[in-house]
C-alpha cells in the first residue's frame, strides 16, 4: 500500500519462507578462489576430507529448498493455467493477463488450507492475508517487459510504474519517465540515477 512501503520490506526480511531456497539450496562449501593480476584460479588445497567434515555444520536441510520451490512453482502454474492464453508475463508469484480472469475459486482454496494450517496473519489495520492466495493489483493501460524482474506499466490513471530488479521503484520510474517513458523502455536502457544500483 502507498505509504507502507518500509513496513512490507520490513516484513519482507522477517519472513522466514523468503529465505529458504536460498540456505537450504545453495552449496554451503565454496572452494576458494585465488586472484591475480592476470585472472584467477581455483585453490585446490581444501581436501575432499575438509570440504566433507565442513557440511556436518549445515543448520538446514537441501530438500526445504526443494519443496519450498516445488510448491512455489505449483502455485505458479496453477496462476498460469488459469490466465490460459491472456497470458503475457509470468514471474516468482505473479501472473500478467489480458482481459478478465476469476481466481476466487482457487483463492478460497488457498484461505480453507491456511485457515487449517494457520499461514495467515492480520495487519495493524486489521486485513488478514492469506498466503498463496492470487490478489488483484488492478488494470494497466500499457505494460512492458524485458524479462524476469524488469518490467514498467502506466496504471489506470497513466502513472508510470516499475519493477525492476535492484532499481528503486520510485525513483526508477522517475528517471524512466525523464527519459522517455515506456517507449524508452528497451533492450540496452540503463538505470544510473535509481538507488545507486547499475542494471542494463
Amino acid at each position: 500500500m502507498v505509504g507502507e512501503e518500509l513496513f512490507y520490506f520490513k516484513n519482507k526480511e522477517l519472513l522466514l519462507l523468503n529465505s529458504i531456497f536460498g540456505m537450504s539450496v545453495q552449496d554451503p562449501v565454496k572452494q576458494n578462489i585465488l586472484f591475480d593480476d592476470l585472472g584467477y584460479l581455483p585453490d585446490d588445497k581444501k581436501t575432499n576430507q575438509e570440504i566433507y567434515e565442513s557440511k556436518h555444520n549445515i543448520f538446514t536441510q537441501y530438500c526445504y529448498g526443494v519443496w519450498t520451490t516445488a510448491h512455489a512453482r505449483e502455485s505458479l502454474q496453477a496462476g498460469i493455467d488459469l490466465c490460459g492464453d491472456n497470458l503475457v508475463y509470468v514471474d516468482t508469484d505473479s501472473c500478467k493477463y489480458l482481459g478478465e480472469v476469476d481466481f476466487s475459486a482457487y483463492n478460497k482454496d488457498r484461505v480453507v488450507e491456511c485457515m487449517e494450517s494457520g499461514a495467515y496473519a492480520t495487519d495493524p489495520r486489521g486485513n488478514t492475508h492469506y498466503m498463496g492466495v492470487y490478489e488483484y493489483e488492478g488494470k494497466y493501460k500499457r505494460f512492458i517487459t524485458q524479462g524476469a524482474k524488469k518490467y514498467a506499466f502506466e496504471d489506470s490513471k497513466g502513472e508510470l510504474h516499475i519493477t525492476v530488479s535492484g532499481v528503486s521503484k520510485k525513483r526508477g520510474a522517475a528517471e524512466l519517465k525523464a527519459k522517455g517513458g515506456l517507449e524508452a523502455f528497451r533492450e540496452g536502457f540503463v538505470f544510473v540515477d535509481s538507488g545507486k544500483t547499475e542494471s542494463v
